[in-house]
């Protein structure tokens, strides 16, 4: 199977695995000289926070304008060192309840903060590296094209763009097409929103952007004309087939078979683009 084919959570999700077997069977110093049952429960205990604290982390900033015009590589480190500042409680929680800190002989704040500071050095550096190990297949698109998709014939552009976001900064437009044309072309067919990626399907091939789609979908060049369809999903104008409802849910059909929901909420503006587009044969 194609790494790019699997899912953003399923991909994480396997990932922590990964992580929580590997960590319990390499006894990491604080770790070694607790049973293998007591390594997994804590390796189980933290990955499964650390790993969403990061992902929750990292989407939050997402909503900022400056975060938005980060590199890749600043944007992981920047959300993992906010990560690692609000895991390190509960890793010297998790710690002290399974006796691998000894706070009995605690008698000064220097101890204290010695103990705090042995912490910070065991945490910050292997949390910041995992962060960039998970994220950069995706961020360097290794293994994520999928050139299986036909290149279709020249299509006219519609007159009309609906739910486009005004841009309110002057960030150029294209920068985020940039960051996979010359992988899989710029023909773009549909965005979804995958926690924090954008999965971009072209008429050449998908691949997943270390982005969120509201900006995804502003930086757009003005000649692109689509339709934002769901909180998670945008579909180009031109590759619109037709729209089916079936047991109460709306989607769209688009030229590559794929069918992508409609929200109640869009669905007025989705009738109201489909209605100036000529009919489809």
């Amino acid at each position: 199977m194609i790494i790019n084919d699997i899912s953003t959570k399923k991909y994480f999700f396997w990932f922590s695995v990964i992580l929580i077997l590997l960590f319990t069977f390499l006894e990491p110093a604080g770790t070694s000289e607790a049973s293998f049952g007591i390594r997994l429960l804590i390796w189980t205990l933290q990955i499964s926070f650390l790993v969403p604290l990061l992902i929750l982390f990292h989407m939050g900033l997402q909503q900022s304008l400056f975060f938005d015009r980060l590199n890749d590589w600043l944007k992981i480190l920047l959300s993992g060192l906010l990560g690692c500042l609000f895991f390190l409680p509960f890793s010297m929680g998790i710690d002290y309840a399974m006796g691998l800190d000894d706070w009995s002989q605690v008698e000064s704040f220097v101890q204290v903060q010695e103990i705090i500071f042995e912490e910070i050095g065991g945490v910050f550096a292997p949390v910041l590296l995992t962060w960039a190990g998970m994220n950069a297949p995706r961020i360097l698109q290794l293994n994520f094209s999928s050139p299986t998709l036909s290149e279709p014939a020249e299509t006219a552009k519609p007159d009309v763009t609906i739910d486009k976001p005004a841009d309110p900064t002057s960030q150029s437009k294209g920068e985020f097409i940039t960051k996979f044309a010359k992988l899989i072309g710029t023909d773009i067919i549909y965005m979804m929103s995958e926690l924090h990626y954008v999965r971009v399907v072209t008429s050449k091939g998908e691949t997943l952007v270390l982005h969120n789609l509201k900006d995804a979908i502003t930086q757009l060049p003005s000649e692109y004309s689509g339709i934002q369809t769901h909180r998670s999903y945008w579909a180009a104008s031109k590759h619109i087939e037709s729209m089916k409802e079936k047991n109460g849910q709306t989607s769209l059909v688009l030229s590559i078979g794929k069918t992508i929901p409609v929200s109640r909420r869009k669905l007025a503006e989705v009738k109201a683009l489909l209605a100036t587009q000529p009919e489809r044969s």
